[in-house]
């Protein structure tokens, strides 16, 4: 996660960022409203200790 960045932003060697490895759970189907689009819910699980303070290489 890079922040204060925008997300079409290309990487950069020296960039702050933040790590949270982490694993996707199965997806859930959320019930739309009229004249919405599909939507799902797929829950992600930390898997490992972040690394709130990295560097890219």
């Amino acid at each position: 996660m890079r922040r204060g960045l925008a997300y079409s932003a290309a990487w950069a060697s020296g960039q702050k960022l933040e790590v949270y490895p982490s694993t996707c759970g199965e997806p859930q189907n959320s019930s739309p409203a009229a004249n919405e689009v599909m939507k799902f819910v797929s829950p992600q699980k930390v898997t490992d200790a972040p690394a709130t303070a990295a560097t890219v290489a």
